[in-house]
């Protein structure tokens, strides 16, 4: 029978400390939040198990990705047209498009729609779903026109496959959270070695405490800092390959407090982990990912 977690013999309750005073905040939620962090409990373990008890998040992701929908127009008017819209609709959800008439009279040309997608999982519910979509006209006499309706189904052209690392950062720095992080972002050199077809990306990411601007400007921080930090071990220690590793890795990118950690299930729900409104949580996204992906046509 397995048992998880340790038994109560194999921990020990040392005395408590007082932190020092520190700078409070002028939002009143930022400061609850600042007070909320410095009452916590600090677990820790021999250096041995440091891995095995704070290891970094994993998670892996599989999603269909789609070319832009172009259409192609070649419609005239005898007399000035004032609008157009192209409307799009599943049984579950719709969009629309302005359709452009430089001339008022002619509209000639493609006309580009990009499929949308959920803002934060980047899943699309147009994919394999056959889409209706009909060309409404209004003239300058106020006269509507539209076109019979005619539909399509999207599939997926590509499939991104995507393997995630996680590592929490210290509050308000750049700096993870545990230094044998640093080990374990370094040996995923070797996820990229086995694989010629892979690329990876640094994501950086803040909490809710401070304002979004700052935030900002910390994670693209985080995300700076890694990338260089990781390049430059790759050209001190395998300059044989360097320039290809360079050519695979793609631009740091910083995302402030827009992307608070989550999941999406195999059922379509969505779990937030990284509730701002618990500290916990907000540990959680004081964080840095290391983003391996393929794309496979």
């Amino acid at each position: 029978m397995m048992h998880k977690g340790v038994l109560a013999e194999q921990i020990s309750i040392l005395p408590g400390v007082v932190l020092a005073p520190r700078y409070v905040p002028s939002n009143p939620e930022d400061a609850r939040w600042v007070f909320e962090e410095r009452r916590f409990v600090k677990i820790t373990t021999d250096d041995a198990h440091v891995p095995v008890l704070f290891s970094p998040l994993n998670y892996v992701d599989v999603e269909n990705i789609t070319s832009p929908v172009l259409f192609i127009s070649d419609i005239k008017s005898a007399v000035a047209l004032q609008r157009g819209v192209v409307t799009l609709q599943t049984e579950i959800v719709q969009d629309s498009l302005l359709v452009e008439s430089p001339s008022r009279t002619y509209v000639h040309g493609p006309i580009t729609w990009e499929i949308p997608v959920h803002d934060y999982f980047k899943k699309s519910p147009w994919i394999n779903q056959q889409i209706q979509y009909v060309v409404h006209l209004t003239d300058s006499l106020q006269r509507t026109f539209r076109t019979y309706p005619r539909s399509f189904l999207p599939v997926g052209k590509a499939e991104l496959r995507e393997h995630t690392v996680a590592f929490p950062l210290q509050f308000n720095k750049t700096d993870p959270l545990y230094s044998f992080y640093w080990a374990s972002i370094l040996e995923s050199i070797e996820e990229i070695f086995t694989d010629p077809q892979k690329r990876f990306r640094f994501f950086g990411h803040a909490c809710a405490i401070g304002n979004a601007a700052y935030n900002l400007r910390l994670s693209e921080e985080r995300a700076l800092s890694f990338h260089d930090s990781f390049l430059k071990y790759v050209e001190q220690n395998y300059p044989a390959v360097f320039n290809r590793i360079v050519r695979r890795t793609d631009s740091a990118k910083g995302y402030g407090e827009d992307k608070p950690l989550g999941v999406i299930r195999s059922s379509g729900e969505t779990v937030l982990i990284g509730e701002n409104n618990l500290p916990t949580g907000r540990k959680f996204n004081r964080r840095i990912e290391i983003n391996f992906y393929t794309v496979n046509k």
